[in-house]
């Protein structure tokens, strides 16, 4: 694990800038990160009431099921994109992110190839 993702709080953009931190993260998974905020807001207004995936993970922290969707979401528009590498770049900087919490969230979105769409589908029900 870098320094980078050791001390990361994934909206301190200092942590991918070299002249702060001798092993920055990519800039590029910072990018991501104001992508995964906005996906937040959106699913603020857009979050079935009764979420029927959400209650099949009730014994997962808070945090944890506040990313499973979009974490689906995020993976969805990246796949879609052609955006395969870079991806996967940002599940394995989420993984080291100390708490678990973001890698448990991936693990779930990803227990199997299709298993994002269930939460990409119930967004738009």
């Amino acid at each position: 694990m870098t320094e980078a993702t050791t001390t990361l709080t994934r909206a301190d953009m200092r942590y991918a800038l070299a002249s702060f931190i001798p092993t920055p993260v990519p800039l590029r998974y910072k990018v991501n990160v104001l992508f995964h905020e906005i996906l937040h807001k959106f699913l603020n207004d857009h979050m079935p009431i009764h979420s029927r995936l959400l209650s099949e993970h009730q014994n997962e922290s808070k945090r944890v099921k506040k990313h499973l969707h979009l974490f689906a979401l995020e993976k969805a528009v990246s796949l879609e994109l052609g955006l395969t590498s870079e991806l996967k770049e940002v599940i394995d900087i989420d993984g080291q992110l100390p708490g678990g919490s973001y890698k448990k969230a991936w693990e779930i979105v990803n227990q199997t190839d299709g298993e994002y769409l269930k939460y990409v589908d119930e967004i738009r029900e």
